[in-house]
């Protein structure tokens, strides 16, 4: 066995894996909005409590009807949506990996949409728990204005490296390109 088979047996293995955790992941998140949408409908007097420990300021309780609980959840879902998105394109380059799609215009058109989901996960974060605060804010408390901006050393994290993977994505994609070009000229 020739050492480019080694690497393509690696490769193969770990995009195996990496598949079934994405796919896990897919499944893990759908679970969530599943019991979120259950809690938030069915929870009744103990969703208003769980909603108003988490958004309004200490010892502030108010009361909210479905479509104002579904509303909420919905804000503050934005970020998963997002992750989903990024869970199943990564899914699909893993598929890719394994069907020997490694060096193509596709994984790396794949690979970039992975690094901007990942870039805007934190801005996407921080407004809808910004707007989520407002939100829920402004029926708990209607003459009162509360909103909550912050900047966690996750959020540098996921943008960094988001923007590294889109890089790479661009790397990879002028590869492909310039690959192809030299083919034709042979």
């Amino acid at each position: 066995m020739n050492e480019r088979d080694i690497v393509t047996g690696k490769i193969m293995a770990i995009a195996r894996t990496a598949e079934i955790a994405a796919l896990i992941g897919m499944l893990i998140i759908a679970a969530v909005f599943v019991f979120a949408v259950y809690f938030l409908v069915g929870g009744g007097g103990q969703a208003d409590v769980y909603i108003s420990r988490e958004f309004l300021d200490e010892g502030v309780k108010a009361s909210f009807t479905i479509s104002q609980r579904l509303v909420a959840a919905g804000i503050m879902l934005l970020p998963d949506f997002l992750g989903l998105f990024a869970l199943y394109t990564a899914r699909k380059l893993f598929a890719g990996y394994q069907c020997g799609e490694v060096f193509t215009a596709l994984a790396a058109t794949r690979l970039k949409m992975i690094g901007w989901a990942l870039v805007l996960l934190a801005p996407v974060s921080q407004v809808a728990d910004t707007i989520g605060i407002y939100y829920i804010n402004s029926i708990a408390q209607p003459k009162q204005v509360r909103i909550n901006i912050s900047l966690e050393d996750t959020h540098v994290y996921a943008i960094v490296f988001g923007l590294l993977i889109v890089v790479v994505g661009y790397v990879m994609y002028e590869a492909v390109r310039i690959s192809d070009e030299n083919k034709r000229f042979v």
